[in-house]
């Protein structure tokens, strides 16, 4: 029996690592005093980007902009890569350290950039981390009922 409550145990870690962690930009702001505020899903185990939705503000010449995902060949763990869906632009934004666990928060490297038009023109990330929801505490509280299951099943089979 307590194979089988083993093999429970890790096929729901399994199903737990799998999912894609939701990361929400804070404090992300340009040279010029822009800021760029959105969220974005990343699965570590594929080491894919989903569901970009960013958005940045106004400030001169750059109007505001929101960015989806571009192709994913064009991001890695410590880049993400999307592009503008109102007009010809892009958003790169390099991690210091690679997106992974729930409740984990990541810089943004200075080298990060926005480009925007035919003729680019760069604005840069000056500063801005990105951050996960941390698990739920229903997972944990999940976790341990089972695993109290299996106790009882076990201190009822001696």
């Amino acid at each position: 029996m307590r194979h089988v409550f083993g093999v429970i145990l890790l096929f729901i870690a399994g199903i737990a690592s799998a999912a894609p962690v939701t990361w929400t930009l804070n404090g992300v702001t340009f040279d010029d005093g822009g800021t760029a505020t959105g969220q974005f899903d990343y699965d570590a185990d594929l080491k894919q980007y989903s569901n970009v939705s960013i958005t940045t503000s106004f400030v001169n010449e750059y109007p505001s902009q929101i960015y989806n995902l571009a192709e994913p060949a064009d991001s890695s763990p410590t880049s993400l890569y999307a592009w503008s869906i109102e007009s010809p632009g892009a958003l790169v934004l390099f991690f210091i350290g690679s997106p992974a666990a729930a409740g984990d928060t990541v810089e943004i490297a200075t080298t990060s950039y926005e480009v925007y038009g035919e003729f680019p023109v760069e604005r840069y990330v000056t500063s801005g981390t990105v951050s996960s929801v941390p698990i739920p505490a229903a997972v944990w509280l999940f976790g341990s009922a089972l695993a109290g299951l299996g106790w009882l099943r076990r201190k009822q089979t001696a």
